[in-house]
């Protein structure tokens, strides 16, 4: 901008998204009533975006089905996008597609809910001007496995989310299991989103 349009930098800010108050930590009450609610499964890893390509949903799908020893589900929490039927097309074509679900039209008052009682965020976009999704999970106290593209590396810097390249699935297979099977592991990634989220209010 400054080179540019020669505009002094001291006029120039950068202002990032902030998350709401409401993404927060469940109670486990709150968590037991907000599965009933909203009928979802018991254990579950959670996309959230539109459903398209950059978002890179196919390579999720594969995670998904090379967690052999993950009994839970995979949902797909985000409105419809454009070039969404090769996306459906890999979906039906999964061994694991009785466990994959989309959920097309989630109020935002229902957001922290669906964050807070997932096992793990997976966002493996291709590409991203911002990702608010992975803040605001990390809010509600879920773990975040993020792709190394666009602005993650940037916004989830520190060590708040692992961040992973997605030229091959296996380093996102062994991070899910050791989140999902180490309680100190896990709940040092909690504490460490929760500290990183906390940087990001309006």
């Amino acid at each position: 901008i400054t080179s540019l349009l020669n505009i002094p930098p001291c006029k120039i800010f950068c202002t990032p998204l902030g998350v709401s108050p409401h993404f927060k930590p469940l109670t486990p009450d709150e968590k037991r009533a907000a599965r009933i609610r909203l009928s979802l499964p018991s254990a579950y890893l959670l996309h959230v975006g539109t459903i398209e390509p950059r978002k890179n949903i196919p390579f999720a799908v594969e995670v998904f089905e090379r967690l052999s020893t993950y009994s839970g589900h995979l949902i797909l929490a985000g409105g419809a996008g454009w070039k969404m039927e090769g996306i459906w097309d890999r979906i039906k074509r999964s061994p694991r597609r009785s466990h994959i679900h989309w959920l097309k039209n989630v109020a935002d008052r229902d957001l922290p809910a669906l964050y807070g009682c997932a096992d793990a965020l997976l966002a493996p976009s291709f590409y991203e001007g911002f990702g608010l999704p992975p803040l605001e999970a990390m809010a509600c106290g879920t773990p975040v496995v993020a792709s190394n593209r666009g602005s993650f590396p940037e916004v989830l810097e520190g060590g708040a989310a692992a961040i992973l390249s997605i030229e091959n699935s296996t380093p996102w297979v062994d991070t899910l299991q050791e989140l999902l099977s180490n309680p100190p592991t896990r709940n040092a990634a909690i504490q460490r989103g929760l500290s990183h989220a906390s940087r990001f209010r309006w």
